[in-house]
């Protein structure tokens, strides 16, 4: 068995004697040998990259949050622009934004490193996105809805890393800004905001439900004030988003134009506000949603004469109460709260009356 495996090294080695080539030979039958799998290369090299790079990433994520207690602006500016040029921050990105995609979707393993290096939070992409519609014509029995399909966005991982990027940076700074009743982004879900629903109407004293959604919240987020409002609102409340990073990667711009683009005609005659608002199916839009409605939602309370029950999901807030009176003293605030709200104004959709 030595003399095999001495004989497989010259072989290995450029040996062309018959007698190595058949013992050589021979070695390969009788002992495995683990073949190079360059794909597990690349998973390897990815964990060891990431381990220094998620320490990198949370460091200058960190930075930019102590710069916004201090509330120097010329520090806060100086601190994310460390953060968004930052190769260790890019990579933890794209590696998120790759393990969010189906597998028959990923690109390579081996190209994060060199898509990581050309990633620019300062300019523009136009990667094409997959643009589809979601029918919203659902409803309780006999009653009939004529409303329009929700455009939703499929992006590639090229616009995934961007909102990465920004995501990880908000998680930060705003990490301790949601409440309780809110069950999109911190890790309990759209089921477990149901089982609360059905706990709460399980509850005798709760005899009144009613569903409050906004109108368009997306396509309107962060619409005030004349066609540059958005970059204005938004800016004035993430001040750690240089003006750039919120043009290029949390509004629309470019994103959902180029997705409707890609769909034709038809797609933009159900876009009206392609180029406003954020792109409605990314991870970013709807953590920027829960922050949206937890500061409405907050409002709302200072201003109502009763507290009620409330759950949050996204930009649907469902209220529970004893009495109608209550309810009237609830929603009310919430309109106002809503259209005056420092990210845009939004409006309720008012076809939801309270019920027994």
């Amino acid at each position: 068995e030595r003399d095999q495996w001495r004989a497989l090294d010259n072989v290995t080695r450029g040996s062309a004697n018959v007698m190595d080539c058949a013992m050589a030979n021979c070695a390969r039958t009788n002992c495995t040998v683990p073949e190079y799998d360059p794909e597990q290369y690349e998973r390897g090299e990815r964990g060891r990259i990431l381990r220094r790079a998620k320490a990198t990433k949370s460091k200058l994520a960190h930075d930019v949050k102590r710069a916004m207690v201090r509330g120097v602006e010329g520090e806060i500016r100086k601190a994310s622009m460390r953060y968004f040029q930052s190769y260790d921050a890019k990579y933890v990105a794209y590696s998120a934004a790759w393990e969010t995609m189906k597998r028959s979707e990923r690109p390579h393993i081996g190209v994060l490193k060199e898509l990581a290096a050309s990633l620019d939070l300062f300019k523009l992409e136009f990667e094409v996105a997959d643009l589809f519609y979601k029918s919203r014509d659902w409803g309780y029995v006999g009653q009939q809805r004529n409303r329009s399909p929700s455009p939703i966005i499929n992006p590639g991982i090229k616009h995934r890393a961007r909102h990465q990027m920004v995501l990880k940076l908000l998680k930060v700074c705003f990490g301790e800004f949601f409440r309780d009743d809110q069950y999109c982004v911190i890790s309990r879900g759209r089921e477990e905001a149901v089982n609360q629903a059905i706990a709460h109407m399980r509850n005798p004293n709760i005899q009144f439900v009613a569903e409050c959604d906004v109108k368009d919240f997306f396509p309107s987020a962060g619409e005030v004030g004349g066609p540059f409002g958005s970059t204005q609102a938004l800016r004035s409340q993430l001040p750690m988003l240089p003006q750039a990073v919120i043009d290029s990667s949390v509004l629309s711009s470019g994103l959902i134009a180029e997705a409707a683009i890609h769909e034709g005609m038809e797609a933009l005659s159900h876009c009206p506000h392609a180029k406003t608002g954020m792109p409605q199916g990314s991870a970013l839009s709807s953590y920027l949603a829960e922050l949206i409605m937890s500061k409405i939602m907050a409002d709302a309370e200072t201003l109502a004469p009763w507290g009620t029950h409330m759950i949050s999901y996204v930009d649907n807030i469902g209220l529970f109460g004893g009495n109608a009176d209550v309810f009237n003293g609830m929603l009310e605030p919430l309109v106002v709260s809503a259209r005056n709200s420092s990210y845009g104004s939004f409006d309720f959709l008012r076809s939801q009356s309270i019920r027994h």
